[in-house]
């Protein structure tokens, strides 16, 4: 121990995980077509929701589950138009 031995030891660095990104995700412009859709602007709200969706299928893919909810999001506004 005390000669000297230990600070000529070769020192491993630990591998550190890297934080994993957040995908990107067209949120304002979901929240916003959410916003029209509950004050009842149907018709502001399904451009909206129209380009999420174009948006997600081009970033995350169409078979993502955040451009299913797109997707679902989309459909819900046409229908409550149509009925």
């Amino acid at each position: 121990m005390g000669n000297g031995s230990a600070s000529a030891r070769a020192v491993t660095p630990i591998p550190r995980k890297r934080k994993r990104q957040a995908e990107p995700w067209p949120l304002p412009i979901t929240t916003a077509g959410g916003g029209r859709r509950a004050a009842g602007e149907l018709s502001r709200a399904i451009p909206l929701y129209e380009a999420t969706l174009a948006n997600s299928e081009r970033v995350l893919g169409s078979d993502h589950p955040n451009t299913l909810i797109s997707r679902n999001n989309l459909a819900g506004a046409i229908g409550r138009l149509v009925i």
